[in-house]
């Protein structure tokens, strides 16, 4: 099992299970658009800046700013 990250913390083309939503004012937002625990997520798009990342999570593209990404934890998979 890997180690617990911030979501905006994992590389493109990375995957993990979320851990903990952080106490935020988004929470409510970031729950309604599947972010909840122990679901999977992949890393699919970072912009150039990046301050917008795209990730899939049950068969939906969602764009989260780098703030709101920040505040979710997830346990990153790691592959040996």
């Amino acid at each position: 099992m890997g180690e617990n990250v911030a979501l905006c913390d994992l590389p493109v083309g990375g995957t993990g299970r979320i851990f903990e939503i952080l106490p935020c004012v988004c929470k409510n937002r970031l729950t309604e658009l599947g972010f909840t625990e122990n679901t999977r997520v992949a890393v699919l798009h970072k912009n150039i800046g990046e301050s917008a990342y795209a990730y899939y999570i049950k068969g939906a593209v969602i764009a989260l700013r780098k703030e709101e990404s920040r505040n979710i934890l997830v346990t990153e998979d790691c592959y040996v």
